[in-house]
């Protein structure tokens, strides 16, 4: 709820009106300046101070008091395209509760008038609109006695103003005198921890997102509009993003969380081409385990597939959903100077490593035979990334300490080859990544046909060994830390190195969320929100002048990791076709198409005006407090966390922010 003081005013005598227009300009300008919407009108007669106290609430959640609100730059929050409330709790004058039965309350705002102290409305757009709450006494002769009282759970913000006044001797009927509040009303939507959505709105969430499924987007944009997209769709956009040999343009760089925060939105906004009331919820995983309810079936089904091809099959509503033909994707130019990104051996949808011939959506809590992955990034993650004092460490968290996990443990990996011998760690995640040095670089070649049956892998060419030496392939991959780090316990032989290289150059099976094609597995969509409400709240904290140190360069902090970041881009319009061993020409010192702060990322039209963004742009776009974003969420705080983890403390104050 939201709580106002202003005053009551004698207008009788013109030089009071005089001084109080002049006193509204003034506070107006404040108001332009601080965005706190607040109105207190001074006259040089005798005035009483009174309070109104007004909530929003959307049916099913009771009130929207996010525990948030108080570092969002607007008054109340309502949802578009579903029926909403705004209620008046309680009027007083001074500490005395005024029994509405004698006013008349008038709402005002989107060029609709509604009347009575509790209304029911909606706005399908949204927006930011000024509003006003006007409360009139019926005119009546009789005087009115004030009820005392001093509701425990009313939250009240006083402004005592000049003037005395003997509150049982006024006759408030006597007057024409109205009751005015101003405030701002922020029509968005709110994005909700999936389980604290009411069963209707989860189940309409998911349906939606089930139709993605069904509908490609000619057949859906004939029904529901051009905004609508399918899920192939985006599983091509991430694994153009994703996957091409050249370097990855979507994670590993400056411009990670805005790629990830766009495409959310995009998803967001072709379900509401569906069903406009829809909002994209998220998982929290930072306090949640394996055993969750969002596993059920009718939600985003089991965790863990108990067998080979651990594919989805639990009798919900992902069983049988199939991976996306890659036929409509087969045709690919090199002279983009990547091979193609969008289809594996078997001809399907995936990334064009993973050669994996079940043909449904497939998840696996085991890394390479190693331990089950059983703890989700939690707040000690989440604390690390938060305290981060550049934009660019910050980024480089986000992306390796929680969001990069909680995919590799949706998804997993298996195969042929599962562990080397002696070298523990390439018995996990860096295995695929080390594979990836020299994927990228051309150093280990993919089939790119095969029927089932076949010994189909990713292998380093016989030529290059005998060329290069397995020991200079790794030396010229980056993998050197390998040998730094790993031959004291494996061994510093030639036939050492040999089967150290053998044993990473093909990754073996993943799981959809463990690859480039993460964004057809549906639990894709809920991981995000985490951590773009903590990278929400951390911008809040800065711009509001809470964090005296931060360095808001943009930028990417992995300098000092290029064990797990493959840097710079390697071009491969020399090379032919698959078949050509002819390597790529690779540069350490260029940024990654896609990361560059001037430029324009790929999505566009969030406002339906054309619009498009740099990576600068997006930046300012997804900032909590733009008027423009469409979207809040229902709290940037994480409060499950442990007391004495700095960044659960709330912010000391706010200051006006504006694009």
């Amino acid at each position: 709820s939201t709580v106002y003081k202003k005053n009551w005013i004698n207008k009788s005598i013109l030089l009071s009106v005089f001084i109080s227009i002049v006193c509204i300009l003034l506070l107006v300008n404040f108001i332009n300046q601080n965005k706190q919407h607040k109105l207190s009108v001074y006259s040089s007669t005798d005035s009483l101070s009174y309070t109104i106290n007004i909530e929003s609430l959307s049916p099913g959640y009771e009130t929207i008091e996010l525990d948030s609100l108080q570092i969002l730059p607007w008054d109340i929050i309502a949802e578009p395209a579903r029926n909403q409330q705004l209620i008046i709790t309680s009027f007083l004058i001074e500490d005395d509760t005024i029994d509405l039965s004698d006013y008349i309350v008038t709402w005002s705002f989107n060029n609709q008038v509604y009347k009575g102290e509790s209304i029911e409305f909606i706005v399908n757009e949204v927006g930011i609109y000024d509003a006003i709450v006007t409360i009139d006494p019926i005119k009546k002769s009789k005087s009115h006695a004030l009820r005392s009282i001093n509701p425990d759970s009313l939250i009240t913000k006083k402004r005592k103003l000049k003037g005395d006044f003997d509150i049982n001797s006024v006759d408030l009927m006597s007057t024409s005198q109205s009751f005015e509040l101003y405030f701002t009303l922020a029509v968005k939507y709110i994005r909700r921890e999936i389980k604290t959505l009411t069963d209707e709105d989860r189940i309409n969430y998911f349906n939606a997102l089930s139709l993605t499924y069904e509908l490609n987007d000619e057949e859906g944009q004939k029904l529901y509009g051009s905004k609508y997209h399918s899920a192939a769709y985006f599983a091509a956009k991430h694994l153009l993003g994703a996957g091409r040999t050249d370097c990855d343009h979507w994670h590993d760089g400056a411009g990670f969380m805005n790629n990830h925060i766009a495409i959310i939105l995009e998803l967001e906004q072709s379900l509401q081409a569906i069903d406009p009331s829809i909002s994209a919820p998220y998982w929290e995983y930072g306090y949640d385990t394996i055993d969750s309810e969002i596993f059920d079936p009718d939600w985003y089904g089991e965790f863990s597939p108990a067998s080979l091809p651990y594919a989805i099959a639990d009798g919900g509503r992902w069983d049988g959903v199939a991976v996306p033909d890659g036929s409509p994707y087969k045709e690919w130019d090199l002279s983009t100077g990547s091979l193609n990104p969008f289809v594996n051996a078997y001809g399907m949808m995936r990334a064009p490593w993973n050669n994996n011939p079940s043909n449904f959506i497939s998840r696996h809590n085991k890394t390479y035979g190693g331990s089950d992955s059983t703890n989700f990034p939690g707040c000690e993650n989440f604390e690390d990334c938060f305290n981060s004092e550049t934009l660019a460490d910050l980024n480089f968290c986000l992306n390796g300490n929680t969001h990069g996990p909680i995919h590799v443990y949706i998804g997993g990996t298996w195969g042929e080859g599962d562990s080397i011998d002696g070298i523990t760690v390439l018995n996990s995640i860096f295995k695929l990544l080390s594979f990836k040095y020299l994927w990228r670089m051309g150093f280990t070649r993919c089939p790119s046909s095969c029927s089932l049956g076949d010994d189909c892998r990713c292998s380093v060419p016989d030529e290059y060994i005998d060329t290069y030496g397995a020991k200079g392939i790794l030396q010229k991959t980056g993998l050197d830390w390998l040998i730094t780090n790993y031959t004291s316990d494996y061994g510093d032989s030639d036939v050492d190195y040999y089967n150290m290289l053998r044993g990473i150059e093909d990754p073996g099976v993943a799981g959809e969320m463990f690859s480039s094609a993460a964004s057809y597995d549906p639990l894709f969509w809920g991981i995000h929100g985490a951590t773009e409400r903590l990278y929400g709240y951390k911008r809040i904290l800065v711009d509001q002048g809470d964090e005296e140190i931060f360095d808001s360069t943009w930028g990417f902090g992995a300098d000092t990791y290029r064990q797990v970041v493959l840097h710079g881009i390697c071009d491969w319009s020399n090379v032919k076709d698959v078949s050509d061993l002819t390597l790529p020409s690779c540069s350490f010192d260029e940024e990654c198409p896609g990361h560059g702060e001037d430029e324009t990322i790929d999505f566009s039209n969030f406002l339906n005006t054309g619009d498009t963004y740099t990576n600068s742009e997006f930046f300012a776009f997804s900032h909590p407090w733009n008027d423009d974003l469409t979207y809040v969420y229902d709290s940037y705080f994480f409060n499950y966390c442990p007391s004495d983890f700095s960044f659960t403390s709330k912010p000391k104050s706010y200051k006006g922010y504006k694009l």
